[in-house]
């Protein structure tokens, strides 16, 4: 069963979502310390991604309390949210298997993108034809697009040079070379760098509207996709410009 999950696939009006890997995600993350911890540290899943409002409430307590007390389970997350006390009794009881949790949050994280982008493709098309409003209408496209791009987005954050530099010097002193993550583009990947490794560095450099931001997000897309986290420092354009850009 937990290797079936996948997107469901919803007619009519009702967005996508996929109820199945809620329930999984949280069932794992109740009845399994390492699923909790690595969803919480490593997945970039957040209340907001889940479509059921008792989902999202259920992920916030977990993680409440696992803030507080180093760790969460069934009866400590029950006690702290007693109005949904015999649902999470019913998600530990079921969970298919545990150690998939990050299958299942990955999965949860898709479909909240595709809503994302259904909804922020809805709000460009009401800006259009409120074309005649030039502020209402510039208004609800820009909601439009930051809402449409959101998984790019929406986990961004300032970081001051410190943590910046502290990451980078951890990630240099590991002694192993980790996994291979592979480009984007085959030809480079098969042909020229094989991929990219740990502590390799790379320029990019062009004059400007050249497509580097571009070619960037594209890579970060691509490591993504191979499940790799990856984060983004710029200082050249705002968070809303880049939302632009990747649109």
């Amino acid at each position: 069963m937990g290797g079936s999950v996948t997107l469901d696939q919803h007619p009519g009006d009702v967005p996508p979502c996929n109820i199945e890997a809620e329930e999984s995600v949280l069932g794992a993350m109740l009845v399994a310390e390492p699923a909790l911890k690595k969803v919480r540290v490593e997945s970039g899943l957040t209340p907001r991604h889940f479509y059921l409002d008792k989902h999202s409430q259920i992920f916030e307590a977990i993680s409440k309390v696992a803030e507080r007390n180093g760790t969460a389970d069934q009866l400590t997350v029950a006690d702290a949210l007693p109005e949904h006390k015999n649902l999470i009794f019913e998600l530990a009881a079921k969970v298919p298997a545990a150690g998939n949790a990050m299958h299942y949050a990955k999965i949860v994280l898709l479909n909240a993108q595709l809503r994302a982008k259904l909804e922020g493709a809805q709000l460009i098309q009401e800006g259009v034809r409120e074309r005649f409003d030039e502020e209402k209408s510039a208004a609800l496209i820009r909601e439009g697009i930051e809402r449409a791009t959101s998984d790019f987005t929406v986990d961004a954050e300032r970081t001051s040079g410190a943590e910046i530099l502290e990451a980078l010097f951890d990630t240099f002193d590991r002694d192993t070379e980790g996994e291979v993550m592979e480009l984007p583009w085959s030809e480079l990947n098969e042909c020229v760098l094989g991929g990219y490794r740990r502590k390799q560095m790379s320029v990019l450099a062009g004059w400007e509207n050249m497509g580097k931001s571009w070619v960037l997000d594209q890579m970060l897309d691509g490591f993504d996709e191979q499940g790799f986290k990856t984060a983004i420092f710029a200082t050249e354009m705002s968070q809303e410009e880049r939302a632009a850009r990747w649109l």
